[in-house]
């Protein structure tokens, strides 16, 4: 006895053709959806997450640049406040310094230092006259100068002590020039009123120095 299959096979044969049809359909739809979703993700990566990584890079590097500047205002800070303490060290020493080389000429002082020395030597100044155009000091441009032409009558020994005196006194001074002349030889109509035979004439110059500030030069 033969069975005849033909017929059962011949419509079995369309759905077994379908069914491989959406096989292949959904392997072709699943690719699809796999490489939609990497351009979607790159698409996200280059236009969403791209310029967030731009934004964070940037204030990444203004939080560091924020600390670097910080740093360096904390350093100024610091050199301000040790330059206020060592200030405030020095302050009350200020005047001792200021003394032996002012800020200003102070002419009237100059004359008085030389006046009360002449005093205290017994010995006043016959003549005292001021020279302003010594100007600036070679070696140190900062430094002004001004100089003082100086007579004395008196004994040599009182003479001398002055111009020690002048040497000692704490403002910054040099004696460019000293001449002793017996007044015996000096005493004629030319010679001072004060001119006595029993001691000599003395002439000197004397250069004192100030240190005028920056601004003040300008």
């Amino acid at each position: 006895m033969s069975l005849n299959l033909n017929p059962q096979v011949s419509r079995v044969k369309p759905l077994f053709d379908y069914i491989k049809k959406q096989q292949e359909n959904r392997k072709i739809i699943k690719s699809v959806e796999i490489g939609a979703t990497f351009i979607l993700i790159t698409f996200f990566l280059m236009f969403a997450l791209r310029p967030t990584v731009i934004t964070i890079s940037t204030l990444k590097g203004d939080i560091e640049s924020k600390k670097i500047l910080k740093e360096e205002l904390r350093n100024k800070i610091n050199k301000v406040i040790i330059a206020q303490d060592l200030f405030s060290q020095v302050q009350e020493r200020y005047h001792v310094v200021n003394s032996s080389l002012p800020d200003k000429p102070n002419y009237y002082e100059s004359s008085s230092i030389i006046r009360q020395i002449g005093q205290k030597y017994s010995i006043p100044a016959d003549s005292m006259a001021f020279n302003l155009e010594a100007g600036e000091v070679k070696e140190d441009p900062g430094i002004q100068a001004y100089n003082i032409s100086v007579g004395v009558n008196g004994p040599f020994t009182n003479a001398l002590s002055f111009a020690t005196e002048i040497l000692k006194n704490r403002r910054t001074n040099y004696i460019s020039a000293l001449n002793f002349v017996n007044s015996t030889e000096t005493n004629n109509s030319s010679a001072s009123p004060s001119a006595s035979t029993n001691g000599v004439n003395t002439k000197f110059s004397t250069v004192f120095y100030y240190w005028p500030p920056i601004n003040e030069k300008k």
